[in-house]
């Protein structure tokens, strides 16, 4: 078996997680009991909530980062924009009288989910290389207890996303290649991304309305 990184973008990652966790525990009673699983959740938007039934326990702090960029800080990057030529060349200035809508979200625009991952990208590199960190060196464990053995020398990442809203489809992209990056000096990485299109969302819209 190989040691695997859940990373959930957005209110859809969210939901996928807590839906793997609850599977996990049912199967395995606790997360400790199946330690080289780890989670990952990322989103801009901090008054999203989770369907809290989904999952016999909730994502930890160390497992989830909220990207929210505040209004001073879009400000200072676009008054400086010509000190971050890597977001200088795709963020558009028709976007910038907007820029302090992003304190409460991305508002499903990718431009504002890729402005987030840079804006956080120190954070989530470090969060990310803690959920790999949390998965390594539990060979023996999973042996004795379960009777699984573990590839130490691979892992798996899988990225859920929805391609709909400005968090995940604006992240998954960068994120990815970031992933990649981080992981290939140690060990050779098999990224899988997970998205659904935004016709998976018609039919809730429309009872919404009804």
């Amino acid at each position: 078996m190989i040691p695997t990184i859940l990373v959930g973008l957005g209110g859809t990652g969210a939901e996928v997680l807590l839906r793997v966790r609850q599977l996990t525990e049912a199967n395995y009673g606790d997360l400790k009991r199946f330690p080289i699983l780890s989670f990952l959740w990322i989103d801009t938007d901090k008054n999203y909530r989770v369907n809290q039934s989904a999952a016999r326990s909730l994502l930890q702090d160390h497992e989830q980062l909220w990207a929210t960029v505040k209004s001073h800080q879009g400000r200072d990057m676009l008054a400086d924009m010509h000190h971050y030529p890597w977001v200088e060349s795709w963020f558009p200035k028709t976007l910038a009288q907007d820029i302090n809508t992003l304190e409460t979200g991305a508002g499903q625009i990718r431009t504002y989910g890729r402005l987030a991952f840079f804006c956080h990208y120190l954070k989530i590199r470090e969060k990310f290389n803690a959920a790999h960190n949390q998965i390594k060196g539990h060979e023996d464990f999973m042996l004795d207890e379960h009777g699984i053995r573990v590839l130490s020398h691979a892992v798996n990442v899988f990225v859920v996303s929805s391609l709909s809203g400005g968090t995940g489809s604006g992240m998954i992209i960068d994120m990815a290649y970031c992933m990649r990056h981080w992981l290939q000096e140690r060990e050779s990485p098999v990224l899988t991304a997970i998205t659904s299109l935004p016709n998976a969302f018609t039919s809730s819209e429309a009872s919404d309305r009804s």
